[in-house]
């Protein structure tokens, strides 16, 4: 599309927006991430138990992404499967993302081969259950039945509607929960899937998600070799996946004047500002595109991103990273780090001054009886 031409201004803001939020750039290291999650979905039945892969990596690296977009995939690739068919209907995912099945209607009831849930912040045993057996079509589980009658319950749905893979994301909540046996009941859960069920089951999450491994001796026997999403390595060579990536968001941006994700000055310094994560990056570049349609810029040049850090951010002028030289990027990431070291400093001297405040009020108050 030649972007001098009329096209982006003359639509609705929403759509705008809308355009360059949806928009997934299929990188490296999101094309190897699905073929994990793809090579999880082909050995299925392979062997007698089904195994438990894990993909981390930290917030915001498009752990998630990558999920969602296989999940698409899949579904699509499904629905061409039964194209023209009269005795089968595959239905569509759905808008909650959370809680995802690819699901196939056929005469004898349902088929879902993949079965997406998120892990709650307060997850517990029978919950983790009841997530996946209310995705699968079976809702309000009663609050009575046991675990080993869940287990069953689940194992016979998971056979009758031949679910390959069920996905759990966010599991980190259950390493964060309070309750000391999550971890424990959650690898019960994931073990129980693969060698009961004989599902392959894919966990997804922060890092310290794998505590439930630590805790859990019969969930590492079942694991597969970790994959970890990583940031972009800091590169500006016309091959690498930083530049690529931003290049590709570039050539998308909803304005008819050509803007400068891909100049290498502009690539070195959002791979900085957002730590070389995928993820991260694109929520800056949605920002900074929503902000530029709200003022009516024509394009996301340097001034666009210099004044959306100093307006939005309320970043100062002498901390704006696309006010700095380059001699100075170099140093952004530790001067960022110190930054957030004082502000947790100063927070929490603001919070033992209000405990130390409490405290002479109440020994006062207790004075004055």
């Amino acid at each position: 599309m030649d972007q001098q031409t009329p096209f982006w201004s003359v639509k609705p803001a929403s759509a705008r927006r809308e355009h360059i939020s949806q928009y997934v750039a299929f990188t490296a290291g999101l094309k190897a991430t699905v073929a994990v999650i793809e090579d999880l979905y082909d050995t299925w039945h392979e062997a007698p138990e089904g195994d438990i892969q894990s993909i981390e990596g930290e917030t915001r690296a498009g752990k998630t992404t990558s999920v969602d977009e296989w999940m698409i995939n899949k579904h699509a690739e499904i629905v061409r499967q039964y194209a023209g068919r009269d005795d089968a209907q595959v239905l569509p995912l759905g808008e909650d993302s959370s809680h995802w099945a690819i699901t196939i209607k056929t005469p004898t009831g349902f088929l879902r081969p993949v079965v997406k849930v998120q892990v709650d912040k307060k997850p517990r045993y029978k919950s983790l259950f009841a997530d996946v057996l209310a995705t699968m079509g079976i809702p309000g589980i009663p609050e009575k039945m046991t675990s080993d009658q869940r287990l069953r319950l689940l194992a016979r749905q998971i056979r009758d509607q031949k679910t390959r893979v069920i996905i759990f994301d966010e599991v980190h909540h259950i390493s964060e929960y309070k309750n000391p046996d999550g971890a424990y009941d959650a690898g019960d859960v994931f073990k129980t899937l693969a060698k009961t069920a004989r599902c392959q089951v894919l966990i997804v999450g922060l890092p310290h998600m794998m505590e439930i491994a630590d805790a859990n001796s019969q969930v590492r026997e079942l694991l597969k070799p970790k994959h970890t999403v990583d940031p972009f390595k800091l590169d500006l060579e016309p091959a690498s996946d930083l530049k690529q990536f931003l290049t590709a968001l570039n050539r998308e941006l909803p304005f008819d004047q050509p803007s400068c994700l891909d100049d290498d000055e502009v690539i070195l310094r959002i791979g900085v500002l957002n730590e070389n994560f995928a993820g991260r990056i694109a929520k800056f570049v949605h920002q900074v595109v929503h902000f530029a349609i709200a003022r009516n810029l024509p394009c996301v040049d340097l001034e666009a991103l210099t004044s959306f850090l100093r307006d939005k951010r309320h970043v100062p002028d002498e901390s704006n990273v696309f006010l700095l030289g380059r001699e100075r990027v170099d140093e952004y990431p530790a001067f960022v780090e110190q930054q957030r070291k004082e502000r947790l400093v100063a927070a929490e001297n603001r919070r033992a001054k209000a405990a130390q405040q409490r405290r002479t009020k109440t020994a006062f108050g207790a004075r004055g009886q």
